[in-house]
């Protein structure tokens, strides 16, 4: 089969993949160059004489998209072995969409399953294997033994599956948007439900902004001291992160109970963050929750912490924080900054997601994890 072939992509369903039959056939670079070129949802690349789709792995390198960028439509075999990528993180092109095959490869097998194999890669990977056992990512090992059926509500299969505590960390250890790709998560099987389970990024400005204009209007203090307690409860809110995310959201390290009921809470809290990293509606915490948490929780105990004449506004900038947080979360998951502050921003939580999720904490920054000593080396 040749490049003038076409190439039926489901554009819903990326992550399928093209029997050997179906796959076209490259001479060269300049022809995979020039078939990207015609074919602007393409972001082409060749490893090991197959030709890969990208485009959906590109925002999510942990590296950042601008390492992948200049070698689109060429091969990477060279400066993959250059960056030192483990000979197993080679399965990470398993589940990303072949395109094609370059002529010399095309009597081979290229199901990269078998290449993988015959570079030493871990025998579980067979067809029909339950057990996934993927070094991913520079050596992160993903695992995970539990199965749910993704056509139903993930909750209940939850509440209801005889699970270990082990198997159920390696299940939301494992990004599933890069190893066995998922889409449209369910979390319940009634659909009224299931709406209020997803939160919009615009959802939360909008939802929290009566209650920040509420505390600053109760603010008494002249414009300087407004500001420098304003700014001062932003500063109080990268703590309240830092230790909400390494001692709650990740409980599983600390205090998570094997209990079904406690799996259910804690993938509603974090878990299905990072089973789902890349679920753009169930990144941001959900508005009621929120409420609950911050009018119950957080701002009485930041009340009590400080002094009356300062209250309100350092629960203002605290909120400010918190909205900032929420707001930068979504945007390194789903942007790809060129360069500077952000980059290494994002670069540093894709790494806390995708290569250690027991360091870098600190999501919106890293000041914290320099304190704590949690910080991710990159």
């Amino acid at each position: 089969m040749s490049i003038t072939s076409v190439y039926n992509k489901n554009q819903n369903n990326s992550e399928q993949k093209f029997g050997v039959d179906n796959l076209l056939t490259f001479q060269n670079e300049v022809e995979v160059k020039k078939y990207q070129d015609q074919n602007s949802n393409l972001k082409l690349v060749i490893f090991e004489g197959v030709i890969y789709d990208v485009a959906e792995y590109l925002p999510q390198h942990p590296g950042g998209a601008d390492l992948i960028v200049p070698y689109l439509g060429s091969c990477i075999d060279e400066p993959f072995e250059e960056n030192q990528h483990t000979k197993s993180a080679r399965n990470l092109f398993n589940d990303l969409p072949k395109v094609g095959l370059m002529k010399h490869n095309s009597g081979a097998n290229s199901d990269s399953d078998t290449q993988a194999s015959d570079k030493g890669s871990n025998s579980n990977l067979k067809n029909g294997s339950n057990t996934k056992q993927i070094q991913g990512l520079d050596g992160y090992q993903l695992q995970g033994t539990w199965n749910p059926n993704y056509d139903k509500g993930l909750l209940l299969q939850l509440w209801t599956s005889k699970i270990s505590l082990k198997e159920y960390v390696q299940f939301i250890e494992e990004p599933k948007h890069l190893i066995n790709p998922v889409r449209d998560v369910i979390l319940f099987n009634s659909p009224y439900l299931e709406v209020f389970s997803k939160t919009p990024w615009y959802a939360i400005p909008i939802a929290w902004s009566p209650f920040l204009v509420y505390w600053l209007s109760l603010n008494e203090l002249d414009a300087f001291s407004s500001l420098f307690w304003l700014l001062a409860g932003i500063v109080n809110w990268t703590l309240i992160e830092y230790l909400i995310h390494r001692f709650i959201f990740h409980g599983e390290d600390y205090w998570l109970p094997e209990s079904n009921f406690a799996y259910v809470a804690h993938f509603l809290l974090h878990g299905i963050h990072h089973a789902f990293p890349q679920d753009a509606l169930r990144l941001v915490f959900p508005v009621l929750p929120g409420y609950i948490v911050m009018n119950l929780l957080l701002a009485p105990l930041v009340k009590s912490l400080t002094p009356d004449h300062i209250e309100n506004v350092f629960v203002a900038g605290t909120l400010v924080g918190y909205i900032l947080y929420d707001l930068i979360h979504y945007f390194i998951h789903h942007s790809s900054p060129k360069d500077g502050y952000w980059k290494n921003v994002k670069i540093y939580h894709m790494q806390h997601h995708y290569k250690n999720g027991k360091a870098g904490y600190g999501v919106s920054q890293k000041f914290w994890d320099l304190v704590f000593r949690t910080e991710l080396r990159i």
